[in-house]
């Protein structure tokens, strides 16, 4: 399933089906990759400019290019850790004032190449990691269970529904 920008923010994405054999192989991302919504308007309620965090299950899915991918090289930061400063208000007005473009917006990926990440102490950096990571493994353990309480409700129904 191809996950557009709009869709990427939903918390149960409905995407395109594409043929993967026919897709470019960079549409799909590695685990911790932090994907940023990179053309779009400035709005405040719009997703241009906000990061998106890929792990667990929606690793599953495909990503257009309208999104920026960001993988850090740095030994000392790690995804989790840069991806919850670039969620912070602070990173998501940097992130925006690179805007370039008259009606659709674009991120100037060299601005942002020299975007500077603040870092804080060894242990810290490990809990904010732990933090990021934790948070999207519950995510998709909610939504499997919530699946689960899907599947039990309707077959409940099914099985007390009269047959015709």
């Amino acid at each position: 399933m191809l996950i557009g920008q709009k869709q990427g923010y939903w918390s149960r994405p409905e995407g395109r089906w594409i043929s993967v054999s026919r897709a470019p192989k960079d549409i799909f991302v590695e685990d911790e990759t932090i994907l940023i919504s990179a053309q779009g308007g400035l709005g405040e309620r719009v997703c241009f400019a906000r990061p998106l965090f890929i792990s667990g299950k929606w690793l599953e899915y495909a990503y257009t290019q309208h999104f920026l991918r960001f993988v850090s090289t740095d030994q000392e930061l790690s995804n989790a850790y840069i991806f919850a400063y670039l969620r912070s208000e602070f990173a998501f007005r940097c992130l925006r004032s690179f805007a370039i473009g008259s009606m659709q917006q674009d991120i100037h990926v060299g601005m942002l190449s020299e975007f500077p990440v603040p870092v804080i102490d060894k242990a810290s950096i490990e809990k904010v990691e732990m933090l990021v990571r934790d948070a999207h493994k519950a995510k998709d353990l909610a939504d499997e269970l919530e699946d689960e309480a899907i599947q039990i409700l309707e077959d409940t129904i099914e099985a007390a529904a009269p047959k015709h």
